[in-house]
């Protein structure tokens, strides 16, 4: 990442002249401000660096004239090479791992000829390490960026990158020759507004209907920051693309400016949403399909006693009939009083059951056995169906009611 180190130069190191405008009689005006500023050279002499801020051309009804643009910055080896008759020669001066930018915005009032507004802001770039997470995703057999989840870069934890690298020149470096016609490496567009002074190619493609600033944005400090914002990611984005495709080394090619980075590991957390078939223990099957067999098993022993039998009559192993052991409508309040009207239970319920918790009344109770048939009360010579304590002498179990059924039937069809 290209990182700027911004600042405003003081007025008190620049002078601003010529800001007087020029009438024309076709109604146009012309102003050719000049910015002459003072420095250290690098051998210690003082130097000073003139140049252009802008050549505005305004109708005179235009009440102000706005522009942006990009100054030469006497801290760049090439600039002090010149202003200061250092003697060296270009290929000395060009090569960089720090260059400055100087980037000039302001408000011109044609009315009181001078400026409302004038700033200048002058920025040291220079390559730093960024952590970024980047987020992949898998597409037709590879990885890809997940268009969803952008990177995410950490500029808390930037730091120098380990191996200086050069800053590509980017205005020397797209100059048009005999070799090549380009002439800029941004697009070439045109602010048709009259109020539009002079911006250069960079501020031009942040101003509207190709940004999204206003003209008058660029004469307010308010939106200083956020422009040159912008004007940082234009230069960091072209730098870069520059640097990877000149810097990009083969797998059996030496670098030029040192050796080879060390390995390094990275950090990543690999995440599969794709459906997956569950599969399980084998242990933990074979017990299931234990189960589900002794299940099935007992299931089929049960269908056959039963049917067993209903045919033979008789009560046999693991018979599921329970039809008639209770009464039709047997959880009513008129069939429970009925089922236990003759019962012996209240003969051994403790004196004061009323007025026992149900804890209490259990313990008391947890003796007995109970069993739900026919009986027979001795001290009345009569039978009742009901639900009975057994072991009682006065009141004596005498069996379920298909075993009573059958003997009655005996009794009434003796077998011949």
């Amino acid at each position: 990442m290209l990182k700027p180190t911004c600042w405003v130069v003081p007025p008190d190191v620049f002078n601003v002249t010529g800001l007087e405008r020029i009438d024309y009689s076709y109604g146009y005006f012309t102003v050719l401000p000049q910015i002459t500023e003072s420095f250290t050279c690098p051998n210690g002499s003082q130097a000073q660096l003139s140049q252009t801020i802008a050549d505005f051309l305004g109708e005179n009804k235009s009440e102000y004239q706005y522009f942006a643009r990009r100054l030469e910055s006497p801290e760049n080896s090439s600039i002090a090479n010149r202003s200061c008759s250092l003697g060296l020669r270009d290929p000395d001066v060009i090569p960089a791992s720090t260059r400055f930018q100087t980037y000039a915005l302001g408000k011109y009032s044609q009315e009181q000829e001078e400026f409302l507004h004038f700033s200048i802001t002058r920025c040291q770039y220079s390559w730093v390490e960024l952590p970024t997470e980047v987020n992949f995703t898998f597409r037709h057999g590879e990885f890809v960026l997940n268009p969803g989840d952008p990177p995410r870069p950490d500029e808390f934890h930037a730091q120098p990158w380990s191996i200086p690298f050069n800053i590509p020149d980017i205005d020397n470096q797209f100059k048009a020759s005999l070799v090549t016609q380009i002439n800029d490496a941004v697009p070439q567009v045109v602010v048709s507004d009259s109020s539009a002074g002079f911006f250069d190619s960079w501020f031009r493609t942040l101003s509207s209907p190709f940004g999204r600033f206003s003209l008058d944005a660029f004469g307010d400090p308010n939106f200083e920051e956020e422009i040159l914002k912008d004007i940082h990611h234009l230069y960091g984005f072209l730098a870069a693309q520059i640097v990877n495709f000149e810097n990009r080394l083969d797998i059996t090619q030496n670098s030029k400016d040192g050796p080879p980075p060390t390995p390094f590991n990275l950090t990543a957390n690999i995440i599969n949403l794709s459906r997956h078939r569950l599969v399980q223990d084998p242990i933990v099957t074979y017990v299931i399909v234990g189960i589900l067999t002794l299940t099935a098993l007992l299931s089929l022993l049960m269908l056959i006693s039963d049917s067993l039998g209903t045919a033979s009559s008789k009560s046999q192993l693991f018979s599921m009939r329970i039809e008639g052991l209770a009464p039709e409508g047997y959880n009513s309040i008129a069939a429970m009083t009925a089922l236990l009207k003759d019962s012996n239970a209240m003969d051994h319920l403790p004196e004061g059951a009323e007025h026992m918790s149900k804890k209490e009344l259990h313990e008391k109770l947890s003796g007995l056995r109970f069993r739900m048939g026919w009986f027979w009360r001795e001290s009345t010579q009569t039978r009742h169906y009901t639900i009975g304590v057994l072991d009682d002498e006065n009141f004596e179990f005498l069996g379920n009611k298909d075993e009573i059924a059958r003997e009655d039937a005996l009794l009434r069809h003796p077998p011949e």
